[in-house]
């Protein structure tokens, strides 16, 4: 799980800075999404310790990605204005929910 959380942060600072230039905005979006993250993994640490997966747990971490790519998108939108860096900052986003579905089961 740690290997995701930073490949995820290595992945987003890695676009954000690919101008040479990390905005306020696109330091938002990676922040909401790290916090995210956390506490998704917060949540997963806690139902692989319990030792059973049920539809609870997996009904729980889906609403914690899908409020993930919420706040990500809410973030890089909170300007009215979409950048070419958030734009794919999203993009990993989604990549990066569908990774985690993939640990899940």
């Amino acid at each position: 799980m740690e290997h995701i959380f930073q490949k995820a942060w290595s992945d987003l600072k890695d676009i954000a800075l690919e101008d040479n230039e990390l905005t306020q905005e696109e330091m938002h979006v990676i922040e909401s999404v790290m916090e995210g993250l956390e506490r998704y993994f917060i949540l997963l640490t806690k139902i692989n310790e319990e030792g059973k997966f049920d539809e609870g747990d997996r009904h729980f971490l889906n609403l914690t990605k899908q409020k993930i790519w919420e706040r990500a998108l809410e973030t890089a939108l909170n300007d009215n204005y979409l950048s070419n860096d958030e734009y794919r900052l999203l993009m990993k986003v989604g990549e990066l929910m569908l990774e985690l579905e993939g640990m899940e089961y």
